[in-house]
């Protein structure tokens, strides 16, 4: 991994941010707690943490189905145990609630026998982002392909299940040497096609985000310009390199 780094709403302190990520070798993840659903952070520290966490499961329905269901009863747990405090009245209503959050994960698994080739799966929900870069080139944009997606309100992963599914899509692929992968939450994954579809390359400006420090001026010098909405902002960079 290259980077991953977390910037709150201007104005806000960084408690404050309902985003999440999290990271194993070969696992990435980004959720975006729902403002307006009660303890949405827990849910998507919950989602994130549990995506890239041991053993590591497959990336089909079935296999999202049981890891949904294990995120679901940490959740559940760790409602009760805020539960047996005093809570105000409208806490226990939101907690009643329940979570809802965008999710995005990236799984690759190992190289094959040639080491040029690297098989990875991609889950998400929502308007949480994985682009690919390949060739300076935009190979892929998953699950968000043009910035007019951004318009409509987004599919949401909630605490508890929906009797019309969860939402999650899925995409696969290979990648190879030189391979960069971005993940984001939806502010930055609308600044980044947006600039796509007006011809420009915005992973070069990614690439110069190293530290939390230039996250920071990067997200800053955006929010002035007008060009990125003011909202939580989520940036996970990885980049293919070749075994040793």
């Amino acid at each position: 991994m290259k980077f991953a780094g977390r910037i709150p709403k201007q104005g806000h302190r960084a408690a404050d941010c309902e985003d999440r990520f999290s990271a194993s070798r070969l696992r990435f993840a980004v959720a975006d707690g729902a403002s307006d659903s009660g303890y949405s952070q827990v849910w998507a520290r919950i989602l994130a943490d549990s995506f890239c966490r041991p053993p590591a499961f497959d990336i089909n329905a079935e296999a999202l189905d049981v890891w949904l269901g294990r995120c679901r009863a940490e959740w559940r747990r760790w409602a009760r145990e805020l539960a047996q405090g005093d809570l105000p009245w409208f806490a226990r209503e939101s907690l009643h609630a329940g979570g809802f959050a965008t999710f995005a994960g990236l799984a690759f698994s190992p190289a094959d026998g040639d080491g040029e080739a690297t098989p990875w799966h991609a889950v998400a929900c929502g308007d949480a982002c994985v682009f690919i870069v390949r060739d300076d080139q935009l190979a892929s944009a998953f699950p968000v392909g043009d910035c007019a997606g951004f318009d409509n309100p987004p599919q949401l992963v909630p605490t508890s299940r929906h009797p019309d599914g969860d939402g999650l899509r899925t995409v696969t692929g290979t990648a190879r040497t030189g391979d960069a992968f971005y993940l984001a939450t939806d502010a930055l994954a609308r600044w980044f096609l947006t600039d796509h579809d007006r011809g420009e390359k915005p992973w070069v400006a990614l690439n110069g985000v190293a530290t939390k420090h230039d996250l920071d001026i990067f997200v800053s010098a955006s929010r002035e310009a007008h060009a990125l909405k003011n909202d939580d902002v989520t940036l996970m960079s990885i980049v293919i390199v070749p075994d040793r």
